[in-house]
């Protein structure tokens, strides 16, 4: 694994949640379809024709994506060719055609050519354009207003209520929300990246560099805090406090055996409140801390370690860098 904490020899990438997505180019979308994963890297351009200023000239204008309205993609022309920005993070994608309606990018974005296909209504104008597939449309729009959003009066105490450790629904990643110089930061525990969020409403709030990265928070009745939603659609649940003892720490202690590769095995060992994580194939250690009563963590690494139990509360199995599943060995 590509990260500071120690290797796997499982290789396996760390998970990464939608909550890194917006921090990428084309991060905004929460789909990225096999068939564009397919294609050949972008730089090579053969397949490009050519085609005259004034047909260009008419794929100019703003469109907005079908699935959010807050997406919108203006096409313009620069010279030459076209240019597709990206409005809510100013990214600028060149785009050369393939035919008389279909293009694709110059520059490689995360090493994929992206398809980009515009479509016509019955008057002749080219009202939608496509990404990957023809399954979302982007829509022409004629009233564009640029996405503003404005950082209301707050207190750190105000935004106190926040804090704690939120579970995603696949139930192995976790992020951590602290107030810090009145601001709320998230913490992702996969990869040991902080992002700072103000709000714009008393439970939303926006990074101010990527504006479509919001986070809503869900009150209670009894104005606690019970979760929030990220992007508009990611469900994060808080967790209880942390409650654990030395005693019920001791019980993750034990052999876990990694389940796509059997050699490798780790052996988990309680210090008091910690627990030591041994590879047994090359003797490294990580020691690891409690955040919740299943989620422990070495901060400095971003070694998330996060254990697994049956309906009767015996331990299963543990959940490593938030991706890697070792099995519980038998005694």
């Amino acid at each position: 694994m590509t990260k500071t904490a120690p290797a796997f020899r499982s290789g396996l990438a760390a998970f990464a949640p939608a909550l890194a997505a917006l921090l990428i180019v084309l991060a905004a979308f929460s789909w990225f379809p096999a068939a564009a994963q397919d294609r050949e890297p972008a730089q090579d351009t053969n397949n490009a024709i050519q085609l005259p200023p004034g047909r260009l000239k008419a794929f100019e204008g703003y469109f907005q994506f079908s699935q959010s309205k807050d997406q919108v993609i203006q096409v313009k022309m620069v010279r030459d060719t076209l240019v597709a920005r990206l409005l809510w993070n100013g990214v600028e994608i060149h785009i050369v055609p393939e035919s008389d309606s279909d293009f694709h990018n110059v520059e490689p974005v995360e090493g994929r050519t992206i398809p980009i296909m515009f479509r016509q209504n019955i008057k002749g104008i080219y009202s939608s354009m496509y990404l990957f597939d023809l399954q979302r449309a982007w829509n022409r729009i004629n009233d564009y207003k640029p996405l503003v959003r404005a950082e209301i009066a707050h207190t750190p105490q105000q935004l106190k209520i926040f804090e704690g450790i939120y579970r995603g629904q696949d139930n192995r990643s976790f992020i951590g929300i602290s107030e810090k110089e009145n601001r709320l930061v998230l913490h992702q525990f996969w990869d040991g990246n902080d992002i700072e969020f103000v709000p714009d409403s008393a439970l939303h709030f926006f990074n101010k560099q990527q504006l479509l990265f919001t986070l809503q928070f869900i009150k209670e009745p009894d104005d606690s805090i019970s979760g929030m939603v990220a992007f508009g659609r990611d469900v994060w649940k808080k967790e209880k406090h942390l409650s654990l003892t030395p005693d019920q720490v001791k019980v993750f202690e034990g052999k876990y055996q990694l389940k796509e590769d059997p050699d490798n095995i780790i052996q988990v060992t309680a210090s008091g409140m910690n627990l030591v994580v041994r590879q047994m194939w090359d003797g490294k250690e990580t020691v690891v801390s409690p955040v919740t009563n299943f989620l422990f963590y070495n901060k400095d690494k971003a070694y998330p370690v996060t254990f697994r139990k049956d309906d009767s509360g015996a331990v299963t199995g543990v959940v490593i860098l938030g991706n890697d599943y070792f099995e519980k060995l038998k005694n």
